[in-house]
């Protein structure tokens, strides 16, 4: 093999195992609120995996972000509640980034907030 066929396949080998080892890039901060949704997916190898799969989903109106966590395959997804995407559009995202979806979109229930009690006035039924 000549010197020049070697760097180039050397080259190639590096590009592509770099770009696979690659971290991923954080959003600009994290979300205040828990997610509203969550789909599990598999065909995860690496950080630069996660992140595409994360882009893909940012991509679709309605949703505000997502994030996949590498080791368990699970994605949370925080949707807009007056706008959301359909959950054939989510799981078609993922498909199209090309990782396999192996749990449906499922919905979180919202958190709950106590009231705080309220006195009654004297002869005030509850």
């Amino acid at each position: 093999m000549t010197r020049l066929a070697t760097a180039a396949i050397l080259l190639a080998a590096t590009l592509t195992l770099g770009a696979c080892s690659a971290a991923p890039t954080p959003t600009a901060e994290a979300p205040t609120q828990a997610p509203t949704a969550t789909i599990q997916i598999a065909g995860l190898s690496c950080p630069l995996c996660a992140s595409n799969a994360d882009k893909s989903l940012r991509r679709l109106d309605g949703v505000f972000d997502a994030r996949t966590n590498l080791t368990t395959g699970e994605v949370q997804l925080w949707l807009n509640p007056a706008a959301s995407p359909p959950p054939t559009a989510l799981t078609d995202a993922v498909l199209d980034a090309g990782f396999t979806v192996t749990r449906g979109v499922e919905n979180q229930p919202p958190p709950t907030i106590a009231a705080e009690p309220q006195a009654l006035t004297p002869g005030e039924q509850p």
